[in-house]
């Protein structure tokens, strides 16, 4: 009988302990962003960055371009991996800025090295640190919005995530 029961434990804890091997989290191929935060930082009384903290998590891990990764389909617009554009609040209204040396939304899109992991999972979670060397110096105005988006390597769209109004003065 103690043998029986001694057999009957060691069953479960094998069960336990397969089910916990299994148990890894399983994300969807489209890379999914979570707003994490917004660090703005100082030279003496001046704003000179934003330093965006996002996170995200990918379950083919396919996030990033490698250095050669500039033919199609990694042309315009997906030369770049981060796609970041530019608010302001102007006169109550929030507001996408044109540029006025050639009448283009200001963005501050950027390349995301490829962090693909190695071996045979590849579901991937993070965060990104971006920084964003600033903004619209010609501005009167003072509270401004980012709105992010992430693409994979088989450009998959994620979400888009909005960062809370930032006040710069």
């Amino acid at each position: 009988m103690n043998k029986m029961k001694n057999i009957l434990w060691i069953g479960i804890l094998c069960l336990i302990i397969l089910q916990s091997c299994n148990g890894r989290e399983q994300y969807p191929i489209e890379p999914k962003i979570t707003f994490n935060d917004c660090k703005l930082v100082k030279e003496g009384d001046v704003i000179t960055k934003c330093i965006l903290i996002i996170d995200f998590t990918d379950g083919d891990g396919d996030i990033g371009l490698d250095e050669g990764d500039t033919l199609p389909p990694y042309t315009d617009p997906y030369n770049n991996n981060l796609f970041v554009d530019y608010f302001e609040m102007q006169n109550g209204t929030l507001t996408q800025v044109l540029s006025p040396d050639d009448n283009q939304f200001i963005n501050f899109n950027s390349r995301i090295p490829n962090i693909t992991p190695a071996g045979t999972n590849k579901n991937i979670k993070g965060t990104i640190y971006d920084t964003i060397s600033f903004l619209n110096p010609f501005s009167t105005f003072d509270t401004i919005m980012f709105s992010i988006q992430l693409v994979d390597r088989e450009l998959h769209t994620s979400n888009i995530v909005e960062t809370p109004l930032i006040i710069l003065k």
